[in-house]
């Protein structure tokens, strides 16, 4: 099994090129890594957030400059497979983003007044 939080810790302080986030699928305990954003480097793409599952667990990562990797979306569940976790995360994540983009519009429209 997977320990989540050693994972983060071994990852490197930096975007990880692209190949190196789908090899994680050779892990055997890890059933699920997918490159969610990639930012273009003059080195080629790098991704800067990714979705890793287990058999029962599933995070999204971000790298965050100055902090590094940061689980920003976790979901678990024992019913459901990897794929849906998958999609639950993904679904998540967007929600998360749709209600910051809302925050953020509605802080700008204060400080307009």
């Amino acid at each position: 099994m997977v320990e989540i939080g050693s994972l983060v810790s071994s990852l490197p302080n930096r975007p990880l090129p692209v190949p190196a986030v789908e090899e994680l699928e050779e892990h055997d305990a890890i059933v699920v890594s997918e490159v969610l954003l990639t930012e273009e480097t003059s080195t080629g793409p790098v991704t800067v957030q990714f979705a890793l599952v287990t058999g029962t667990v599933g995070i999204i990562m971000e790298y965050v400059p100055g902090d590094g990797w940061t689980v920003i979306e976790r979901a678990s569940s024992d019913e459901h497979s990897p794929k849906e976790l998958l999609l639950t995360l993904s679904i998540e994540s967007i929600k998360a983003g749709i209600e910051d983009d809302d925050t953020a519009a509605r802080n700008n429209q204060n400080d307009g007044i």
